[in-house]
């Protein structure tokens, strides 16, 4: 504490000599380039992405047709959208039951296999009517040669879609 208090003459040089001095530029500073491990786990990185990057588009590059199709998809409506998806025939079968049987009917389908893909599809398409196992209505998808006993024709199509509605008689 008992320093003598500088003059304003070694405050000004000690301020000149502290102008002058220039840093080290910032590329030159050791604290920051990565160090080796660090750049290799760096690199590493990069590459596993490139490669899932890759891998990940390959199959859309390579099949733009189908690429292109998907995205079509996109403008339709929610209808042409279920008819692509279903098929057009089984859709248009959908519709015209739809537009004929009521919403309570019971009904059984003959034509599609129990359990495919197409009869799953139709039993949740005509919701809320349900499949039973003493059906009002049997619908019969491209089986013209179909035949019930007590059953009578309500609609039929050429290419063998048929509608048949089932008389119950009651046993007394």
């Amino acid at each position: 504490m008992g320093g003598v208090p500088p003059d304003s003459g070694q405050l000004r040089v000690a301020a000149e000599r502290a102008s002058h001095i220039e840093p080290l530029p910032a590329i030159l500073m050791a604290s920051d380039f990565p160090t080796k491990p660090a750049r290799l786990i760096n690199a590493a990185i990069w590459l596993w992405l490139a490669i899932w990057i890759f891998l990940l588009t390959k199959s859309a590059i390579s099949n733009f047709a189908g690429v292109r199709q998907t995205l079509d998809l996109f403008w339709k409506t929610p209808e042409e959208r279920l008819q692509q998806s279903y098929g057009k025939e089984l859709y248009e079968f959908y519709k015209l039951c739809q537009r004929i049987l009521p919403e309570t009917a019971r009904v059984d389908i003959v034509g599609l296999e129990r359990g495919s893909q197409d009869h799953s599809r139709l039993v949740y398409l005509l919701y809320p009517r349900v499949l039973s196992d003493r059906p009002e209505y049997l619908l019969v998808y491209h089986s013209p040669s179909h035949n019930r006993p007590n059953a009578h024709r309500i609609v039929s199509f050429d290419n063998g879609d048929l509608i048949l509605q089932i008389d119950h008689q009651e046993s007394r």
